[in-house]
């Protein structure tokens, strides 16, 4: 979360805050959090591309979002790769910024799996936004 005053805003303090949906990617895709898989945006799929989920058998081996696909392959040489659509995710990041924009006056999805908000404005209580959320998704 992230305060501040600016001029703009006649100096008051705002509060950003970032909702993180770790592993949107891989629930788009179907995978099973037993099975060892990676996933990427890139096309085609290098050992330069950087993961941006990771199921849970893949993370307890050592992969992790944020590594190169080469990377996380010298912790878990077994790893399976996939790619997804990024305007597919980016579809998806939407659907979450419209359920939280009926709670914030300013939502703005980030890829690969995160929303922008701001707290100043909450209509609503953050517990109840993540159920609206998980609902949605």
């Amino acid at each position: 979360m992230s305060r501040r005053g600016s001029p703009r805003n006649g100096g008051r303090t705002s509060a950003v805050g970032v909702a993180a949906l770790p592993r949107l990617a891989s629930e788009l895709l179907g995978l099973d959090d037993e099975d060892v898989h990676g996933v990427v945006v890139d096309d085609p799929v290098r050992s330069v591309s950087v993961l941006v989920d990771a199921t849970a058998a893949a993370r307890a081996q050592g992969a992790k979002p944020g590594m190169r696909v080469l990377d996380a392959q010298q912790y878990v040489p077994q790893l399976v790769v996939d790619r997804i659509d990024p305007e597919r995710l980016a579809a998806e990041l939407h659907v979450v910024a419209e359920v939280l924009l009926s709670c914030s006056p300013v939502v703005e999805p980030v890829m690969p799996g995160f929303v922008a908000l701001d707290l100043g404005g909450m209509v609503r209580p953050l517990a109840a936004i993540a159920g609206d959320v998980k609902r949605a998704c």
